[in-house]
């Protein structure tokens, strides 16, 4: 009997927007399929990233025959040097792609030794068992591609982050006629990009953003400042075109913006023919009405040059009254409130700000349903999966999926961690593994589940109250000496008496306590819920409790503990 099977493992990227990483096994053999990180949610206080559950490789190192990356979006290659870490798997990817990863690497000490694998479109590569193809995608981003890929259960196509775009920048088309070939002779699963499954129609073409920002450019006669992502190359070219018609040099600010348009002026993705791109010295010697920045900080990064501006307090400028801004991309969930506060204090410096709620500088890199259909319709899998969205985006997917003639059995809305197993043409989702959300914290990654974050947050909203009890004793008479200080607890006028009321409840609670021989783990706990409770009668909050019990070195109090490790 034929024991072979294939599984399609999500470690992240699902229920969620990045973090974008999955695994496909086929008979003891596994590549992984991008590796990306996500920006903090609100529960994350203090984090700047999110990275995929890195335990999988862990306990998969033997078996993992290679990376293979769609495209160069943080959201889908942040996270390598993690997963370098664990393991230094070979990478494979377009061009520009592992320019991209070269940047990430070297910035982390691990380019000497990586493997870095350049792959051409419609050429098969042979990696273990797995035969692997790539194809062309339209996203906003040059060199996005899909995968095909080959195992011994049938053909696996993951599109990557895709959109039908019939005037790309790159002139790159996705080649359906050879996803329509492949699928004349039957695809066994399908796993498509649902971020705008809900949005209904087509996705506007990234043509569209050059006539935008050309319009607003060639229409006022200050200073134009344009904040995207480093990794819109497409989006950079398009802004070095209608400045070279404006007449408008241009100058680049952020480390990872002008490493990113290095990289792409040297691999030729870039072209700057006029020489429009100058030094920001030389662009300050300038008019106003020739003078363009490119910077990022389009998603209200709290130490990017656009928020620095807003808040007036960038080192070298300052927005001058007629400035025009331009956010040229979308808000990432979570991000909404950065960005409008930002526009608000942009706007009230005096500049004039386009986003895109009121203007068309910006369009969505992912397809849309009639796109979606278009996809399903053209590969005909027998399987489907949607990936890369949240919860809602996935649904959204699987049902468009089944209006398109997909067998709702055939249907899988995965989570993170989820094994779908696939044999003898037949799919179920088999058991689970370890699939964490973690964040960097620090230089360590630590689960989003982890005390430390429950504590931030009870910090944020309650502040915190800090009890130092000293005990010592003279002759036959124990005394105590209690100190309370607070943070972030409240604006009332009444605090230093909330704080007074406290320190003679700790004094009547140490009363009650056997000094001469107490247990300080009791102890601290029947005074951490007391004093809670005391302060949530007064005003309704519950802070965060720090309680220290010390004795005078010269005193013969014992002090005994319960807790394990001591």
């Amino acid at each position: 009997m034929n024991n072979s099977h294939v599984k399609i493992i999500p470690i992240g990227g699902l229920g969620e927007i990045g973090r974008n990483m999955m695994a496909i096994e086929d008979n003891n053999e596994i590549i992984i399929i991008d590796c990306g990180i996500s920006f903090p949610s609100v529960e994350s206080i203090g984090v700047d990233i999110g990275i995929p559950d890195m335990d999988f490789v862990r306990n998969n190192v033997q078996k993992i025959k290679a990376l293979l990356v769609t495209h160069g979006h943080e959201d889908h290659i942040g996270a390598i040097p993690y997963l370098l870490s664990e393991t230094n798997v070979p990478i494979y990817s377009s061009k520009l792609t592992i320019g991209l990863i070269s940047n990430k690497l070297k910035n982390h000490g691990l380019l000497a030794n990586a493997q870095l694998f350049e792959v051409t479109p419609h050429v098969q590569s042979i990696i273990g068992e797995f035969k692997i193809e790539f194809f062309n995608v339209c996203h906003s981003i040059p060199d996005a591609m899909g995968i095909l890929i080959t195992t011994s259960q049938g053909v696996i196509i993951h599109t990557g982050d895709f959109k039908i775009d019939k005037t790309p920048n790159d002139g790159k088309l996705i080649d359906f006629l050879k996803l329509s070939e492949r699928a004349s002779e039957g695809i066994l699963a399908l796993c498509s990009d649902s971020t705008y499954a809900e949005i209904p129609g087509h996705t506007n073409s990234e043509f569209t953003v050059y006539k935008a920002i050309e319009k607003i450019i060639s229409s006022t006669d200050g200073r134009v400042i344009i904040a995207t992502f480093a990794s819109q190359i497409s989006r950079i070219q398009q802004i070095i075109n209608a400045s070279e018609i404006n007449s408008r040099k241009i100058s680049v600010l952020g480390r990872s913006m002008i490493n990113n348009v290095k990289l792409a002026l040297q691999l030729g993705y870039l072209s700057d023919n006029q020489e429009t791109l100058i030094p920001l010295k030389s662009l300050n010697k300038l008019p106003f009405h020739n003078q363009l920045i490119v910077t990022t900080g389009s998603q209200g990064e709290p130490l990017s040059a656009i928020t620095k501006l807003a808040f007036n307090i960038h080192p070298n400028m300052n927005i001058q009254n007629g400035d025009t801004v331009i956010l040229s991309s979308s808000a990432i969930p979570g991000n909404e409130l950065q960005i409008g506060r930002n526009i608000d204090n942009l706007l009230q410096l005096g500049a004039n700000v386009f986003y895109d709620k009121n203007s068309n500088v910006h369009v969505k890199g992912h397809a849309s349903q009639e796109e979606l259909k278009t996809m399903i319709e053209t590969t005909r899998p027998k399987f489907f999966i949607p990936i890369h969205g949240e919860y809602r985006h996935l649904i959204a997917h699987s049902k468009i999926a089944q209006e398109v003639g997909i067998s709702k059995n055939n249907v899988f809305v995965m989570k993170n961690g989820d094994i779908l197993k696939i044999f003898n043409n037949k799919a179920e989702i088999t058991s689970k593994v370890k699939a964490e959300t973690l964040v960097i914290d620090g230089n360590k990654p630590t689960a989003i589940s982890s005390n430390v974050f429950l504590d931030r947050k009870k910090l944020s909203r309650n502040g915190i109250v800090n009890i130092q009890v000293i005990l010592s004793q003279q002759n036959e008479t124990i005394s105590k000496s209690v100190d309370i200080n607070s943070l972030g607890l409240t604006n009332d006028d009444n605090v230093p008496n909330i704080l007074k009321t406290t320190s003679e409840l700790v004094h009547v609670l140490l009363d009650k306590a056997p000094l001469n021989n107490i247990d300080l783990i009791q102890t601290e706990k029947l005074i951490k819920e007391k004093i809670s409770g005391h302060i949530y009668k007064e005003i309704k909050k519950k802070p965060l409790v720090l309680l220290t019990i010390n004795r005078n070195s010269r005193s013969t109090i014992k002090l005994k503990s319960t807790r394990n490790d001591q």
